[in-house]
């Protein structure tokens, strides 16, 4: 059996892709409203939310399906803030 200490490194180590893959994914929420903005789109679509949740919840079945949909959901309203912040600063 693996010590506590084992455990918490493999975590720590997780947590630290986490983040280094969500500051990634904000980069490119970033890049995304440039390009709509560039197109007169609208920052955000519920429908495009919807289904990237749908997807999720069938790509990891095993999964809580409310957990992959709070995760998710958390995910694209940190993306959306984002947006809105870099719409706001280049005034699009």
């Amino acid at each position: 059996m693996r010590t506590k200490g084992e455990v918490r490194t493999d975590l720590d180590d997780i947590d630290m892709k986490f983040f280094n893959l969500f500051s990634r994914r904000l980069e490119l929420s970033r890049e995304m409203a440039k390009i709509k903005g560039n197109n007169g789109e609208q920052t955000f679509d519920s429908e495009r939310e919807k289904s990237m949740i749908e997807a999720r919840i069938r790509a990891f079945p095993d999964l809580d399906k409310e957990e992959v949909r709070g995760f998710q959901k958390y995910l694209c309203d940190s993306g959306k803030r984002e947006q809105e912040r870099f719409r706001e600063d280049y005034d699009f």
